[in-house]
């Protein structure tokens, strides 16, 4: 499968920071809504893993776990297109993926679409995961025991928007 089955011990930052990092990998996939559910229907109608595991991909939960390096070809062979994230924009990214605290969160009344997936590594080493829905305000984080709950808010959905603009 695509997962690691064992469970490994990520170094963290003691700063509140999610995961250490030295790379980022933002995968973006270009798809409207209406052809999410055109794909469910169609999945639907007539299974294919192929559409199945892509549905999975951009509205589940998964992986739960680090996924291994394969997870980001499998991204690339289902059109999610991947971009390096400049080094110069670390520190920003290290501000958004951190403990946060927001008196004035947001709730989401949607279903997810993950259209960003952001994969972080230190040393060649995956060492943190986030699905991101920016319509839906939804995340799905993997390699992280800190505190997510704010995720995003006050600023932090924009701020990550802008920067992979």
């Amino acid at each position: 499968m695509i997962q690691k089955e064992k469970k490994e011990v990520v170094t963290q930052e003691s700063d509140g920071t999610y995961f250490k990092f030295d790379t980022v990998e933002h995968f973006y996939l270009n798809i409207a809504e209406h052809d999410v559910y055109e794909l469910d229907k169609a999945n639907r109608e007539k299974k294919s893993q192929e559409k199945e595991m892509l549905l999975e991909v951009i509205g589940g939960h998964t992986p739960t776990i680090l996924p291994d390096e394969s997870y980001g070809r499998m991204l690339e062979k289902m059109h999610f297109s991947k971009t390096i994230m400049d080094p110069s924009k670390h520190k920003a990214i290290r501000e958004v993926f951190r403990v946060t605290r927001c008196a004035n969160g947001f709730a989401a009344a949607c279903e997810p679409i993950y259209r960003d997936i952001f994969i972080f590594k230190n040393k060649g080493k995956i060492t943190g995961f986030a699905k991101i829905c920016f319509d839906c305000r939804l995340f799905h984080i993997v390699g992280t025991d800190k505190d997510q709950s704010d995720f995003g808010q006050c600023g932090g959905y924009e701020k990550l928007q802008r920067l992979i603009e």
